[in-house]
């Protein structure tokens, strides 16, 4: 479930301001039925439940939000800069650290912070901007420039998406407690600052 809403308020016949934002909450209602499967038939197959109720989907930010300010002038110049906000956005989890098996190899409370439970990632800012050129030509045809560039801050922090491993730190089938963080989550992270040109020839 989730709103979203946007709204967009022109403040003179140069500049407009534009806000938008979604809210949604992206959660499995129920546990799962998984089946474990070895891939060279050592043992039959698995039925075990997996407790995904109340784990969020990993498909993006939860939460999103920007402003962004828009300019035109009228020899068709224009250009805009953006300001995005990102949350409540969810590392995607990995099944087998969540079947009631697993669940109840994890003895003390740090062995199910570190290993069974779904890691909500930081929120943080982008800023975005371009700017861009319309030339009209003869006979209807035009020229458009375009420049734009995408995190300006150079935000290389940002975590956008990732996985929890599978694996789990075993010894002789228990979780080996000194070993907790052997096989960690792997992580997405936001591109750098980039600039795009792009030029339109319409005919």
């Amino acid at each position: 479930m989730g709103v979203e809403a946007g709204l967009s308020v022109v403040l003179n016949s140069s500049f407009t301001v534009s806000m938008a934002g979604t809210l949604s909450d992206y959660t499995y209602t129920n546990d799962a039925q998984g089946i474990k499967s070895p891939e060279n038939g050592s043992f039959a197959d698995v039925y075990e439940t997996v407790k995904t109720k109340g784990l969020h989907l990993a498909s993006g930010p939860q939460l999103a939000a920007n402003i962004t300010l828009d300019y035109f002038h009228p020899k068709m110049w224009f250009a805009d800069i953006t300001l995005n906000y990102f949350d409540k956005n969810y590392l995607d989890f990995a099944p087998n650290r969540f079947t009631e098996d697993n669940q109840m190899k994890y003895t003390t409370q740090e062995m199910k912070d570190v290993l069974g439970t779904q890691e909500r990632l930081k929120g943080g800012f982008l800023l975005d901007a371009s700017i861009g050129k319309l030339i009209y030509l003869p006979q209807r045809r035009s020229l458009n420039f375009n420049l734009s560039m995408s995190n300006i801050l150079n935000n290389q922090n940002m975590i956008t998406g990732g996985f929890q491993q599978a694996r789990l730190p075993l010894v002789d089938g228990a979780i080996d407690a000194n070993s907790l963080h052997r096989f960690p989550n792997k992580y997405y992270y936001a591109w750098g600052f980039n600039l795009f040109l792009n030029v339109g020839y319409r005919f």
